[in-house]
């Protein structure tokens, strides 16, 4: 069965010394990135994304849940 990884961690855990500590984990998904270009995330918000601040949500599909609209 083919495999695909969608993150790229932010802290690969595997090259640890020892038992990862939770800050380590923490680290670790909160800095994960998508793996390729064609990957990304949704984002499902009442309030349109601050792409000013944030530019990086101008490359994610949002959606209004009260109304379905969908932007990207």
């Amino acid at each position: 069965m083919a495999s695909r990884n969608f993150l790229v961690e932010g802290l690969d855990l595997t090259g640890l010394p020892g038992d990862a500590t939770n800050a380590q984990i923490l680290q670790s998904v909160r800095e994960s990135v998508p793996a390729t270009p064609d990957l990304g995330w949704h984002i499902l918000n009442e309030t349109t994304p601050d792409v000013t601040t944030y530019p990086e949500y101008a490359t994610f599909i949002w959606t209004k849940p009260s109304t379905g609209e969908m932007k990207y």
